[in-house]
């Protein structure tokens, strides 16, 4: 008599952990962002629809960035330990795809982790206003780690390729494709940045500090299959940059204001 309660006993817990752990993660995703608005804000999420496990927003916004499309897949294993995890889609059109696994942590910060994605390079720019460049070409991200702290500042590991990289009018000028790797070391973000299919050799770094201040320190060098000559005096006229046995030393610093 004894086993039969406890096994009774047994069931009944499960069946109301089990009762309990259906309703939470069916509840409105409308419902739950009323609830962390506060928690993940200034990330703002518009028109919900669906539910915490499985929903969607027709649009993303983190100032100044504004995004349409954003679709999630929670864990639900994970809510049990207090954790708020899963899957997330970006975009719905070739100009902007990019999708990962993503992470709610303390002090208001969202975690994106494995993102891998297509956009071009004109829808990126053009989610900061009063970009100061037209640049054409498209971009393939693949990030193990992304995200921002509060000032706005990001946190990137992984790297992006730049395909048909152009810088446009008034200068015109054909770079080809670039790769970017990202690394974090403290407060100081580095982007390695180096030619995979160019017309010049390209060996430089740009550092991010966080008070928003940057540094770009290289090399960059013609190659001799190119259109070398013009591309030499575009370098040195337009740029301003001087050349050392053929190799043009690149050194700027400066503000970022976007990361400010």
């Amino acid at each position: 008599m004894m086993f039969v309660l406890r096994k009774w006993w047994f069931y009944g817990i499960v069946a109301v952990l089990s009762f309990i752990y259906f309703l939470f993660g069916n509840l409105p995703a409308s419902f739950v962002y009323q609830l962390v608005s506060t928690r993940i804000a200034p990330l703002q999420l518009v028109s919900l629809s669906g539910t915490l496990w499985s929903g969607r927003a027709d649009q993303m916004i983190y100032p100044p960035v504004q995004l349409d499309a954003v679709r999630w897949e929670v864990n639900p294993r994970e809510i049990v330990r207090g954790k708020l995890t899963g899957l997330f889609y970006l975009g719905n059109s070739k100009q902007f795809r990019v999708r990962g696994r993503f992470d709610l942590l303390e002090h208001n910060r969202v975690r994106l982790r494995q993102v891998n994605g297509e956009s071009s390079i004109p829808f990126v720019t053009n989610l900061f206003k009063g970009f100061p460049l037209r640049i054409n070409g498209d971009i393939d991200l693949a990030l193990d780690d992304f995200s921002l702290r509060e000032n706005g500042f990001p946190e990137i590991t992984g790297r992006v390729h730049l395909t048909g990289f152009e810088i446009g009018p008034p200068w015109k000028v054909f770079l080809g494709d670039l790769r970017l790797v990202f690394g974090m070391d403290g407060d100081l973000l580095n982007v390695q940045i180096n030619d995979v299919r160019s017309p010049l050799i390209v060996d430089a770094k740009l550092q991010v500090w966080e008070a928003g201040r940057y540094r770009l320190k290289g090399d960059i060098e013609v190659r001799a299959d190119t259109n070398k000559q013009a591309m030499e005096e575009f370098l040195r006229n337009n740029l301003g940059l001087v050349a050392n046995n053929g190799r043009f030393s690149l050194n700027y610093t400066g503000d970022v204001p976007y990361f400010r």
